[in-house]
């Protein structure tokens, strides 16, 4: 059985008349890398800020290897956190700002200069302890703040988007340099960020937020492949939204009436007869066939090709299927054979592979 790390309980924060947080309860395994994912303004640094003390929960509680933080100071719990900007000592050199925890907890000098070395190593910074933080590049003073943070051995570490002021290049680089430092210490890491591609790569669960809650928790695989909401399926990763009507119902698999009076099929539950939904289905998963090659189906739409951009590994189709309705296919080379603009096509895909929920609030039918 796996030992809980972080065990948060019904935690609300309100400012003001302003709610932050609705009732969120979360459990995050020892050991377990775990992404807070949502745009900006859906409560994800106020979850971290109350698991690091430096705000206080309305109401709930937070655990900490089972033991009651919620009213535990910052400093007394043994966690650390590393922000967007590394935020380190100007007037120290990067052994001293990684030392001060350690100096602080007035640890011998032998000591403090064994563990500096040891997270210089662990950071991939060997011979820098003597550099000035002017002296080091955007990314070098990310790994000094994380290895400043893990000086210390905190059961838990806190991220607070430490790589959104990096060039892409660097933050690529730099994901992959996070998530093998955490399974090489086994250490549980929190980490807040409004970049899917970021939680996707790194993490061994997401916890998706919006406006306050956590819609959906689970692995990276699941939430892109089974996104339980409108709002999942399109804040993580790309996708297309087709709304209409419930026209009819087969175990699961609905049939879905759009204003152009074409046919849809997708995967849905609790749905009834002339329900307004939306389908979502991934741009990679759409097979798109010239249109005199397939017979007329209800799992299939017509259009035709308005543009054709290469991507590298894929080619994005955009294809027009009626009233302005434009839809996103991904193709590998050896599917464009005779698909060019101007090409009438027919769109299929599995019927697994499309989601239906009901339309969601704001949401007009097209």
């Amino acid at each position: 059985m796996k030992q809980l790390g972080v065990e948060i309980t019904g935690v609300s924060k309100d400012f003001g008349t302003h709610t932050a947080l609705h009732d969120i309860n979360l459990s995050i395994n020892s050991g377990e890398f775990v992404s807070l994912l949502g745009p900006s303004g859906c409560g994800k640094t106020t979850l971290l800020r109350i698991i690091s003390g430096f705000e206080e929960a309305t109401s709930g509680s937070v655990q900490i290897h089972g033991v009651d933080v919620t009213n535990t100071p910052p400093h007394l719990r043994n966690t650390n956190i590393v922000f967007q900007r590394g935020a380190l000592f100007p007037h120290m050199n990067v052994a001293e700002n990684i030392g001060y925890s350690l100096k602080l907890r007035k640890l011998s000098k032998a000591q403090i200069a064994v563990r500096v070395e040891e997270m210089l190593v662990l950071v991939k910074l060997e011979g820098l302890g003597s550099r000035g933080p002017s002296e080091l590049s955007g990314g070098q003073v990310q790994r000094v703040a994380l290895a400043r943070a893990l000086a210390s051995e905190p059961s838990v570490l806190l991220l607070d988007e430490p790589l959104s002021a990096l060039d892409l290049k660097l933050r690529q680089h730099m994901q992959l340099e996070l998530r093998t430092i955490q399974r090489q210490l086994g250490a549980t890491f929190i980490y807040v960020t409004h970049d899917q591609t970021e939680a996707l790569v790194m993490s061994d669960r997401i916890a998706v937020m919006n406006e306050g809650c956590i819609v959906q928790m689970g692995s990276p695989r699941e939430i892109y492949a089974n996104p339980a909401s409108e709002f999942a399926s399109d804040f993580i990763g790309e996708t297309n939204l087709f709304h209409g009507t419930v026209a009819q119902i087969e175990d699961d698999s609905i049939h879905i009436k759009l204003g152009t009076g074409q046919l849809l099929v997708g995967r849905g539950t609790n749905l009834n007869i002339g329900q307004p939904v939306t389908l979502s289905v991934r741009p990679e998963t759409i097979r798109v066939t010239a249109a005199a090659s397939l017979a007329g189906s209800i799992s299939r739409i017509s259009g035709h090709i308005l543009d054709v951009i290469f991507l590298g590994s894929r080619t994005r189709l955009h294809i027009e299927i009626g009233e302005g309705k434009v839809v996103l296919a991904d193709l590998g080379e050896e599917e464009l054979i005779n698909l060019t603009v101007g090409s009438n096509v027919e769109l299929s895909w599995q019927i697994h592979q499309a989601h239906v929920w009901q339309l969601e609030s704001g949401e007009n039918q097209a």
